[in-house]
Order: C-alpha cells, then structure tokens, then sequence
C-alpha cells in the first residue's frame, strides 16, 4: 500500500484473501488528520510501511516479528498475541460501544453475525456474565 492510496482519502477498499471478500473501512475525520501528518513528508509512491530498505513494504513476516518482540519486552506472552490480535480487540471495543454486530460482520467479511460474536469472543463473555448471578 503506498502513500497515494489513502493520502486524502475517506477510505479504502481491501480484498480479504481468506474469504477473497471485498470490505470497504472508511476513515473518520481523526484518522484522516493522523494520515495526513503521517504522509506529510511522503512521496505518493513511497510505501505507507516501508522495510528497512525502503524500497519495499514490511512483510507480514515483518509485522509478526515486531509484535513477539514488543510483547516480550513487555512481559506479555507473546504466544497468546498475534496480527489477529489486535483486529480482535479492535472488533470487541467497537462491539461494546456501537452494539452494531452487522456492521462489524461486513468489515470482518464474515458470513453470519454468529461467527463475528464468536470470532471477538463476546459470545464467551456473554455467557459468563449470564450466569453470575444465576442461581437455582
């Protein structure tokens, strides 16, 4: 992904290749605001997230790398934290605060709104608040 492609923009469309779905993630004003300082000093064919190297983007291999390390220096276990990670999180603090399921289900490309509430894990979290105080 390169400079142009989210430089003054509102959003972008992404092909998802596991379910070879196209979602579209639309950027609000804060977002936009944090692209624009971001890109500021940035050609439009200079990629978002270059290597080292510069003349190529960062891998996932890359991504994966530098979130293990950022993890163990943090004292987190750094097997229970992933790329996925953090689209899971992303996918449970939106559902806590919009309570929109559909809505995350077509960002996500998943087919039912089921597999979204199990893939954030609220249905788990559901469950066990229910029966906190259930009681016979």
């Amino acid at each position: 992904m390169c400079v142009k492609d989210v430089r003054g923009k509102d959003g972008m469309k992404i092909k998802m290749e596991k379910t070879d779905t196209t979602v579209e993630v639309y950027f609000n004003s804060v977002l936009q605001q944090e692209i624009a300082k971001y890109t500021s000093n940035r050609a439009d064919s200079d990629w978002i997230f270059p290597s080292r190297q510069g003349d190529k983007p960062i891998t996932r291999q890359m991504v994966h790398n530098f979130l293990y390390k950022a993890t163990e220096a943090c004292g987190i276990d750094s097997e229970q934290w992933g790329t996925h990670s953090m689209r899971k999180t992303f996918g449970y603090h939106y559902y806590q605060r919009k309570k929109d399921v559909y809505y995350l289900m077509k960002l996500f490309g998943h087919a039912t709104q089921g597999q979204t509430l199990q893939y954030i894990g609220v249905e788990a979290d559901e469950i066990r608040k229910t029966m906190e105080d259930f009681t016979l």
